[in-house]
């Protein structure tokens, strides 16, 4: 196995002829490998989210897009509708807090909300044809995580011959399953019922590849999850789990960016992580934060609560060091790892956990997180592996006398790793489907629940009120309300009632993909363009490109326009019968090459049969 393939930092756009080793770009990881075959289908979580970056740069290089959203406008639309369309499930699963925004209808968007804490874990699952693939790390789905901030990313592969274990992906299926079932929707939900199928597929595909259990605890190198949420154990439990042998870690360094507050009555993380080292012996647990110059003093600011420092057990040999982050000191920190080691073994951990009683499982509130945990055997290990591993881990300048040396102030959360203060949608509102009738009329339906509060009113994304309770009840408040819908597919409807401080967002779905409409530029193309499209090897996008290519030559030459004085260039013989079947035979032809195409899923062969070609 390629030692700590996947393992990586991740760094800001425009580092290319800077990335140092052990360092990688995540969107690159979007990207699909060399014989992964077609894309099948992805499904993602996070916990802050920005649609247009997740279409535009993630989707766009899993379905390896040619075309530039900013640059080629109607090109980059036409290939978007294409290439979705030929994929059978694409999906986000969202936080509620953060769960916002105008997108494209293509793939789906579900609010989760938990009880209690929060959607936190950010998963990636994008299956092609040949290759699944996993990426667990740090990273919410923004600008900011993908390119600014310092983010930590494993990437696990699956496919014929891969040496990872097959219990890692179906873990991640399985949770994915429960993550699902927390969502804004019912279990009737056609657009869950498309993700459950999905994960499903992913599963029969997969079923073969990967290495055994047996087989991977023979390797230097081992690779586990570690996945918290209701009814689940916390990292701590299933850290020790994953430990080999009887004798706990004696060492150990963390890196996280938020703690518990300091008005906490004790810190449960440290607590926790203390209980599973060495119970004899010297034992040291080492805090890697960020910290400023205090200029009125010699003293540093630590971005930590003071209790870190207090929590340890009461033997002598048992010492709380800290040390300070020295690199990419200008880009914020987010990244989230657990280092474990004594003599023989290390454990890295990675993931979305921050060292918070919440982010790791340990408090009354238990997030939904995902971690991906590497167990390295110094003994078995080839030349150089530890060292390579090591480039993981950030720099560090340990501290010393951290008693004197610093003062604390833990760095705030709020809007990046916190659930701010929004009005979220209530629990009586299941699930909003757009979907068409009667030979293509658009159609919006509302399923309601129990559980609503009075004086309700749903606005379209304008503010205009599309339904109102009274509205709701003068029919006898039935559980699913549908309207009629003539504009655009609505990405999601506005709900306010009495006491709400604003509006909460309602995203909206799609029942079928085949229930969207075309793009307006391929709503009526000339028989001519439709005809080139079906004669010609290139893709649809492209295709449609040199048609608004030729459009745009045939306007600047018709004001330029000269008389052409040679009597055969001057006769079209485009309408002849001999050239108009020859042009008709060809088309019949590329008509039934794309119709032997293999399509993922009835939704996509729908697509191929009554769309816009």
């Amino acid at each position: 196995m390629v030692f700590c393939r996947g393992l990586e930092v991740g760094v800001g756009v425009g580092d290319e002829n800077a990335i140092p080793a052990g360092h990688g770009k995540l969107l690159d990881a979007w990207e699909p490998p060399k014989d992964s075959g077609d894309p099948v289908g992805c499904i993602a979580t996070t916990f802050t989210f920005s649609p247009a970056f997740f279409e535009e740069e993630c989707l766009g290089r899993f379905l390896k897009l040619e075309s530039d959203a900013t640059e080629d406008g109607p090109v980059y639309l036409v290939e978007r509708e294409e290439k979705l369309s030929q994929v059978a499930c694409a999906a986000v699963l969202v936080d509620q807090h953060h769960c916002k925004g105008a997108r494209s209808l293509r793939w789906d968007l579900h609010a989760v909300r938990p009880d209690r804490g929060i959607l936190h874990a950010k998963i990636s699952l994008l299956c092609w044809s040949k290759l699944v693939r996993l990426i667990i790390g740090s990273a919410n789905l923004t600008e900011d995580g993908y390119r600014r901030n310092r983010e930590v990313y494993g990437v696990v592969d699956f496919h014929e011959g891969s040496e990872f274990p097959r219990p890692v992906l179906q873990e991640v299926l399985q949770y994915l399953r429960q993550a699902a079932n927390v969502a804004v929707a019912d279990n009737e939900s056609l657009p869950l019922q498309r993700m459950r199928r999905f994960l499903d597929r992913v599963q029969t595909l997969s079923r073969s590849w990967g290495a055994t259990e047996d087989d991977h605890a023979r390797e230097s190198v081992r690779v586990t999850t570690v996945l918290t949420g209701p009814g689940r154990p916390d990292v701590f439990t299933q850290m020790s789990s994953v430990w080999p042998g009887n004798s706990p870690p004696h060492s150990a360094w963390v890196v996280s960016p938020f703690f518990d507050p300091p008005e906490a009555k004790s810190n449960q993380p440290a607590d926790s992580l203390w209980n599973i080292m060495r119970k004899r012996g010297a034992a040291t647990v080492d805090y890697c934060v960020e910290t400023e110059e205090i200029h009125t003093s010699k003293q540093l600011l630590a971005h930590a609560p003071a209790s870190l420092l207090a929590t340890r057990p009461s033997r002598d040999s048992c010492s709380v060091a800290f040390s300070r982050l020295t690199t990419d000191l200008e880009r914020p920190l987010h990244a989230k790892q657990i280092w474990l080691e004594d003599e023989r073994w290390v454990l890295f951990l990675i993931g979305s956990s921050n060292f918070t009683s919440a982010g790791t499982g340990v408090g009354k509130a238990v997030n939904y997180e995902a971690n991906v945990a590497y167990l390295f055997d110094k003994d078995r290990a080839p030349h150089g592996a530890y060292a390579d591993l090591e480039r993981r881990f950030p720099a560090i300048q340990s501290i010393s006398d951290p008693e004197t040396t610093l003062q604390f102030l833990p760095a705030s959360d709020v809007g990046i790793d916190s659930a701010q203060e929004t009005v979220l949608l209530p629990t009586g509102f299941l699930n909003a489907i757009y979907r068409t009738k009667n030979g293509g009329e658009g159609e919006v339906l509302l399923t309601f629940g129990d559980d609503l509060p009075s004086g309700w009113k749903i606005c379209d994304e304008q503010e205009l009120a599309r339904l109102t309770e009274a509205e709701w009840r003068s029919v006898a408040g039935p559980k699913s309300y549908s309207f009629m819908w003539k504009e655009r597919p609505p990405s999601g409807f506005l709900v306010t009632w009495e006491k709400a401080t604003g509006f909460a967002w309602w995203p909206v779905n799609v029942a079928s993909t085949a229930d969207l409409p075309p793009p307006d530029e391929l709503r009526d193309l000339p028989l001519d363009v439709l005809i080139d499209i079906l004669t010609s090897a290139r893709p649809l996008h492209e295709a449609m490109r040199g048609y608004l290519r030729r459009k745009a030559q045939a306007s600047n030459n018709s004001s330029t326009a000269s008389i052409d004085v040679d009597p055969h260039k001057r006769v079209d013989t485009s309408g002849f019968l001999l050239q108009r079947t020859r042009r008709f035979s060809a088309a019949l032809r590329g008509l039934r090459s794309r119709l032997e195409r293999p399509v993922p899923s009835k939704e996509c062969l729908e697509w191929r049969i009554k769309g816009p070609v």
